[in-house]
């Protein structure tokens, strides 16, 4: 038992320990996180006429906004998200919900 206090007391492992840990915070990992973060948004497009804006380039994933809901429906991830949205008929009231804010648009002809 000494030899392995000793070497977990060892400065080396020591400063790894505490620079994964510090790797850890910085990148903030959250994989409770469900939902579609949204990239870019069409100008003219419903979305865009709805109110959403693109996030910047240089804004970090976990700063984006993200898509929660589509009328109601759950969205996981991209794959339920693109779902979800294909099967939206033209000239329709829809309501997206983020982790911001809630939208409500109207779909354009495809």
């Amino acid at each position: 038992m000494s030899k392995i206090k000793k070497v977990l007391l060892d400065w080396r492992v020591l400063l790894m320990l505490a620079l994964i840990l510090f790797s850890i915070i910085l990148i903030s990992p959250a994989p409770w996180i469900d939902g579609a973060a949204v990239r870019t948004v069409e100008k003219n497009s419903s979305a865009e006429l709805g109110g959403m804006i693109s996030a910047s380039p240089n804004t970090p994933p976990r700063q984006r906004e993200i898509i929660t809901a589509i009328n109601g429906n759950a969205v996981d991830n991209a794959a339920t998200y693109y779902a979800l949205e294909k099967d939206i008929p033209a000239n329709i009231s829809v309501q997206i919900r983020t982790n911001k804010k809630t939208y409500r648009l109207i779909t354009k002809k495809s």
